[in-house]
């Protein structure tokens, strides 16, 4: 895990009000900080995405009781995050974008 990466990240989640779902955010974005070296993270002050090289992974954008999530571009999966099935949901469809995004660039050379 890279945590310098998802340090950057923390005060966005702090935006939620709902500790669970704050809680959440964070292991969101240690998650996508640690599973490859080569995934680089965007901060603004309204939201964090994620890259692996040049590719887009996801946005990541907190609200007051929930978060919001888009993967991938056009057509993206979007979902607002405020229960564990919504994150285990989520979750899972970063960790396939970032198998596609991986598989692709593997087989680029």
């Amino acid at each position: 895990m890279q945590p310098q990466k998802s340090l950057q990240a923390i005060p966005l989640g702090d935006e939620i009000s709902d500790n669970s779902v704050r809680q959440m955010f964070h292991r969101f974005v240690e998650l996508l900080s640690g599973i490859d070296g080569r995934v680089r993270l965007q901060t603004s002050r309204v939201e964090v995405r994620f890259f692996l090289g040049d590719e887009f992974l996801c946005r990541l954008a907190p609200y007051r009781e929930l978060f919001h999530v888009q993967i991938g571009d056009a057509p993206a999966w979007e979902a607002r995050v405020r229960t564990h099935d919504g994150y285990a949901a989520a979750v899972d469809r970063v960790l396939q974008r970032y198998l596609e995004v991986y598989a692709s660039a593997a087989s680029h050379g």
